[in-house]
């Protein structure tokens, strides 16, 4: 299986300021230099239908609505990368009320796992239903985790997400959990948590 990086981020909820999502102000806060390319589009609707303004500089998309910040890396597995984001993000909106982040990983394959079949009680492959989900919550290492398994028979796919939450009251909290558990070390937990429990390799 390999990493899906569009459906992969970091989410911060917080009371952000859309506003923030613009060419100027992501050259002089999140880029080194002026001349580097940043490209604006939308990526979703808000609550209330109006398109979500998103930026795309070097390999990460950046989205951000009024709760919420997220960012996508487009295809590269360059996670300190995101981190360095994360981080001038908090150094240079340092009043943003936070209350949690996560770090979600999405593995796709062009198949029906046979592996994966096995955490469905009634096998999915017997059912109407195009799409069959299992998701269950667990303790992975001390970090809240949330795992949703996924069969599409329809477009014959599997897939496997990992949501990893932490709950922090400011963006100090924030650096300090994200130091403590690098991204690159939360993949290795998926990665080798879906070895042991369902024999599958993942490729990031």
């Amino acid at each position: 299986m390999r990493l899906d990086y569009q459906a992969s981020s970091f989410v911060i909820v917080g009371g952000w300021n859309p506003n923030i999502v613009n060419e100027a102000w992501i050259k002089k806060n999140l880029l080194d230099h002026p001349n580097e390319q940043v490209n604006m589009g939308v990526k979703g609707m808000n609550r209330i239908g109006v398109p979500n303004l998103a930026a795309t500089f070097r390999h990460v998309v950046l989205a951000v609505e009024v709760e919420r910040l997220e960012l996508n890396l487009i295809h590269s597995t360059d996670f300190g990368y995101i981190e360095d984001c994360v981080q001038r993000l908090c150094n240079c909106q340092p009043n943003t009320l936070v209350s949690g982040y996560g770090v979600n990983f999405v593995y796709i394959e062009n198949m029906v796992s046979n592996e994966l079949i096995n955490c469905f009680t009634v096998n999915p492959l017997s059912q109407m239903s195009f799409t069959q989900s299992h998701r269950y919550a667990i303790n992975l290492d001390g970090i809240a985790t949330n795992i949703t398994i996924e069969l599409n028979n329809a477009e014959n796919k599997s897939a496997i997400g990992f949501n990893f939450h932490f709950d922090v009251g400011d963006l100090p909290a924030l650096i300090q959990r994200m130091v403590e558990y690098p991204i690159i070390t939360l993949n290795e937990k998926a990665i080798q948590f879906v070895l042991n429990q369902y024999g599958l390799r993942l490729e990031s």
